[in-house]
């Protein structure tokens, strides 16, 4: 009886309405897999969307490095710039195309900030042919002075933080990355993870030939978020001295609200730890990690520490940090308006620092109120309060809220 009641164009009618919604959001660049996607589309109240490379470009650019308690520098994000008619490049930190870090102008924190930013990292140059065929987070063209290739063929790729750290030793400090990598070859690493959220690198450093362990020196070092990495760290170095420091719980606050202070502008920060050992020291270290590894499951000894592959997991020096921004894609804003205009909420996923995550999404218009803080932003998490009658969307790192917003 009920069938008599639907006319017999109407599924035609559906699906021919849905194919016209779907050429136009074609024109829009947005790519439908199934008519029924858009059927969807009715029902939607709330968009939980990535930050980096969704809400922003993707395009990470190192702004500062920082070390100790004033040393700082500052680095324009255009390096050339247009005066009296004649385009005036900045000076590069260090001598042209040097593998060592000899420059006698520059502090020693400043330094080993470089050569972490050498060492410590996955960007590697890849052919635009290749690239083409891979998934990368980060890409960016590099210029090369062979004559078989040109330029526009070679780029970057792999994580736009490391994209941009490359980025910073090859074109502010002209430092000859492959040579360096070369020269300190890397013997362990610790992938990045969201879960660690630092990375690990063990490498042997530079030095004349010797068959002595106890002569060569392994430098590891550590790159992440400083929120996490800074509880791991012993020592610091100053502002313009080689010696080290011990860490004090007034530099550690200093150093947290340094990250704070980045991050309501919008910056994302990165720490930079490191830790000296002889080549003998480091092979006892790996081999007790081995020697851990193989026992019997019931027999080995549980704790709450990451698996580092052997790696140290504390007493590291903190050297200093860098600042990076990516700036927000220019549609983005007014996209989001026409979002809440519809009645749709949107919800912004990072793993960024929460004073970061606060202002991307002020400046793009997910924030339009000031929204509590507490913690981190990694999980979001949304339910009915059916005592006030909202629907509440609650973004959370462990179990500490963060970040709340109810709407109707």
């Amino acid at each position: 009886m009920i069938v008599t009641y639907i006319p017999e164009g109407l599924p035609a009618a559906v699906t021919l309405v849905l194919t016209i919604v779907a050429k136009r959001m074609y024109k829009q660049k947005v790519m439908v897999k199934s008519l029924a996607t858009i059927e969807a589309f009715n029902c939607v109240s709330v968009i939980a969307t990535d930050k980096t490379g969704t809400l922003t470009k993707s395009q990470m650019t190192i702004t500062a490095l920082l070390w100790g308690n004033e040393g700082e520098y500052m680095i324009p994000i255009h390096t050339e710039h247009e005066q009296n008619g004649t385009s005036e490049q900045e000076p590069p930190i260090i001598g042209r195309k040097r593998p060592s870090l000899s420059a006698s102008d520059i502090s020693s924190a400043m330094k080993d900030l470089i050569l972490g930013a050498c060492l410590c990292n996955n960007a590697a140059k890849q052919s635009s042919l290749a690239n083409n065929n891979s998934d990368s987070v980060g890409n960016s063209t590099l210029e090369t002075n062979d004559n078989n290739i040109s330029s526009s063929s070679i780029q970057l790729v792999g994580d736009a933080a490391d994209v941009a750290l490359y980025q910073l030793c090859n074109d502010k400090c002209s430092m000859d990355i492959e040579q360096v990598k070369k020269k300190n070859p890397r013997i362990n690493t610790l992938p990045f993870n969201s879960k660690n959220k630092f990375m690990i690198t063990a490498n042997l450093l530079e030095q004349t030939s010797t068959n002595n362990d106890d002569n060569i020196t392994v430098l590891v070092t550590l790159k992440g978020a400083p929120d996490f990495v800074l509880s791991r760290c012993s020592s610091c170095k100053p502002d313009y001295e080689d010696e080290m420091l011990p860490m004090t719980d007034e530099f550690r606050s200093f150093i947290q609200q340094r990250q704070e202070t980045l991050g309501r502008s919008g910056y994302r920060v990165i720490a930079m730890l490191q830790q000296k050992m002889s080549k003998r020291q480091y092979d006892n270290l790996i081999e007790a990690y081995k020697t851990s590894k193989s026992q019997p499951q019931h027999q080995q000894t549980i704790s709450d520490e990451p698996d580092l592959n052997g790696l140290p997991t504390n007493n590291y020096c903190f050297i200093g940090m860098f600042s990076l921004l990516d700036p927000a894609r220019p549609e983005v804003p007014d996209a989001v308006l026409k979002a809440r205009r519809a009645h749709i909420r949107i919800a912004m996923v990072t793993g960024d620092h929460p004073t970061t995550a606060a202002a991307i999404a002020k400046e793009v218009n997910i924030f339009s109120k000031q929204i509590s803080i507490d913690g981190g932003t990694d999980t979001l998490k949304i339910e009915r309060n059916n005592e006030i009658g909202h629907t509440q969307a609650h973004f959370m790192r462990n179990t500490n809220t963060c970040l709340e917003n109810s709407y109707r």
